[in-house]
């Protein structure tokens, strides 16, 4: 199938070199809002490079994928919905559980197929550990743990002001990447309650120049699953450094730690009384960013749901929306896959 990028910011050419993977598909053009940069890239890549409008309206690209900036994606994806193309976003699949709702509901309506990011649970490191947990390698999950903490994009993006937006923060920018790996492997999340901090309110970016910080910039939170099992996540710009695992999902028989979700390879491992041993992985090794990509294409071709579907990531955007607002009960019809029941 013949894809399209719209946005070609630092993210894009980690999708180009993962949809090159795949034969199946083709890049065929690239739009952005700056006229230079697409004409940059677009040489570089080998395809066409057009305005956003020519983009949507060309007959050519049947699956956009919309790499634009996160307060842009709602209107970027209806526009290339109503344009009659599949879609597949970056995360967060909008900013709004109203509008990501509103997203799901036209691509039906359009009879269009719709996923979001995070493709990283498609690699082996979350291919085996989410069977490691299905198949009671852990026994009972009980409780859980998910950390990210980093100094945040300012210490190294050109210009990482969004990233510290009202709405945006950690949570959202890398919180998907965790929340998407609990819920798939323990099923929808019922209750969640959270605290956050904002300590500073402007940062310095790597050439010197200071920018504004409206978003929170460290959470701590409480999930509660609707299978029955607990979990904390922790999510924050202001960690220098750090020792604590990613993500481990405790069981009555053991533990399981994964790597980080923001990858696709990487070795779990258990540990019970007898220590820690590795897992055999398991699923494809060497996926990069567009695994999904080829998913829906696959999806579409098959008249099935997408494996990075649409509605994990209105889930998903749910929690961060109750965790933003401090806590709250999620819709409980967003994602109706059962985890395992305690």
């Amino acid at each position: 199938m013949k894809v399209g990028l719209l946005g070609v910011g630092h993210i894009a050419d980690q999708y180009v070199a993962g949809m090159a993977m795949f034969d199946d598909l083709e890049l065929v053009a690239v739009a952005d809002r700056d006229p230079d940069v697409c004409c940059q890239r677009a040489h570089l890549w080998g395809v066409r490079g057009l305005d956003p409008d020519a983009f949507l309206a060309d007959g050519e690209v049947e699956i956009v994928v919309n790499l634009t900036p996160p307060r842009a994606h709602v209107a970027t994806t209806e526009a290339a919905l109503r344009a009659g193309k599949h879609v597949y976003s970056e995360k967060p699949l909008a900013t709004t559980v109203a509008d990501g709702r509103r997203l799901v509901d036209l691509a039906r309506r359009e009879r269009l197929q719709l996923a979001c990011a995070p493709d990283t649970l498609l690699g082996s490191a979350f291919v085996t550990a989410a069977e490691a947990v299905s198949t009671g390698m852990i026994g009972q999950p009980l409780s859980a743990h998910a950390f990210v903490g980093n100094a945040g994009p300012a210490v190294w993006h050109p210009t990482p002001e969004t990233y510290y937006e009202s709405g945006v923060g950690p949570l959202f920018s890398l919180g998907p990447y965790y929340l998407s790996a609990l819920v798939r492997i323990l099923g929808p999340i019922e209750r969640v309650e959270a605290f956050a901090i904002q300590p500073r309110a402007e940062l310095r970016r790597v050439d010197g120049r200071t920018f504004p910080v409206t978003a929170n910039t460290t959470y701590a939170a409480a999930l509660c699953f609707a299978s029955g099992p607990i979990a904390t996540l922790f999510a924050s710009y202001d960690v220098q450094a750090s020792r604590v695992p990613y993500v481990e999902i405790y069981g009555d028989d053991a533990t399981l730690s994964l790597v980080d979700p923001d990858v696709f390879d990487g070795t779990p491992l258990i540990g019970d009384k007898e220590g820690w041993r590795e897992l055999p992985l398991r699923g494809t090794q060497g996926y990069g960013r567009g695994v999904g990509i080829a998913d829906l294409a696959d999806a579409i071709e098959r008249g099935r749901s997408p494996l990075a579907d649409a509605l994990l990531a209105l889930h998903v955007l749910d929690a961060m929306s109750a965790l933003e607002e401090g806590g709250r009960r999620l819709a409980d019809d967003l994602w109706p896959h059962a985890g395992p029941k305690i």
